[in-house]
């Protein structure tokens, strides 16, 4: 991800063509092995949404693995190369599988990964296709922006440590309402940084 954001924050042409675009090919054809198809015609990931977890469809790996395939053609475009290239990144970003979702409390919520049990209080990991993967946002479908917002309602997740960098944003990203969310964010700022905005270590 920041090879992606070196571009698209600075526009530097020489890194997209010299690092970031060929890095990205390499990830690409990783990936383009790693994934299986099962017997449903989807590409499925088998990872680990945590330490010591076996899973199938890490809501993260997928947003990461499809912001990557969705770069490469953008960034192509960009340098005009490999445009024959085209049509198989296009075909793994068809059959990806989607973000993976469970019932909680009768709800229809975003999931970590498709083997486990949703987990209230815990890191926001099955939002990161949000944010930093950035594959749902406002003025997307409307259907998956509420789903998110109770996945975030639900999960009742602003206090856990590390999610400080990322929940926060992941609210502001799917609409979450502000005034839901503006007081647990002064908490964990008073209760995390000083008052210069230093970090408390332990």
């Amino acid at each position: 991800l920041p090879f992606i954001w070196q571009y698209e924050y600075t526009g530097d042409m020489d890194f997209l063509k010299d690092k970031t675009y060929p890095f990205l090919k390499e990830l690409a054809l990783f990936w383009a092995d790693y994934l299986q198809e099962d017997d449903r015609g989807r590409l499925i990931v088998h990872a680990a949404s945590y330490e010591g977890y076996q899973d199938i469809n890490p809501s993260q790996d997928l947003g990461f693995i499809r912001r990557l395939f969705k770069a490469l053609i953008a960034f192509s475009q960009i340098l005009e190369v490999d445009r024959d290239l085209h049509a198989g990144w296009q075909s793994i970003l068809d059959r990806l599988s989607a973000p993976p979702t469970t019932i909680y409390e009768g709800t229809t919520v975003f999931n970590h990964a498709e083997t486990d049990a949703f987990l209230v209080g815990y890191t926001s990991d099955n939002l990161e296709f949000i944010h930093p993967g950035e594959q749902l946002s406002l003025g997307d479908d409307p259907a998956q922006l509420k789903m998110a917002r109770e996945t975030i309602r639900l999960q009742d997740a602003w206090a856990q440590g590390n999610n400080i960098p990322k929940i926060f944003v992941q609210a502001v990203r799917v609409g979450y309402p502000p005034e839901d969310f503006i007081t647990p964010f002064k908490a964990e700022m008073q209760k995390n940084f000083r008052p210069n905005l230093t970090l408390w270590e332990a």
